[in-house]
């Protein structure tokens, strides 16, 4: 999936590069596409986060979960 995917260190490093304050994980566990479990991506992603001293930018929203955004107070909750 290299060629179309990001791994989660990728993922990270995509965020720090376009300087995003928050980052979600998805398009994970759906489908078994790859070789690993399909729980260890968004693991990895929040291991990525923690060496770089980065969890408080991880909106983590469980499966089936939804976010809905008030772009005028740019805040957000899930249901």
């Amino acid at each position: 999936m290299k060629k179309s995917h990001l791994n989660p260190a990728e993922a990270v490093t995509a965020r720090n590069d376009l300087g995003a304050d928050k980052m979600i994980v998805v398009h994970w566990g759906t489908f078994r596409l790859g070789d690993e479990p399909v729980h260890f991506p968004p693991l990895d992603i929040k291991h990525e986060l923690a060496a770089q001293d980065a969890m408080d930018c991880l909106v983590d929203l469980p499966h089936g979960e939804t976010l809905f955004i008030d772009s005028a107070n740019k805040t957000g909750h899930h249901t």
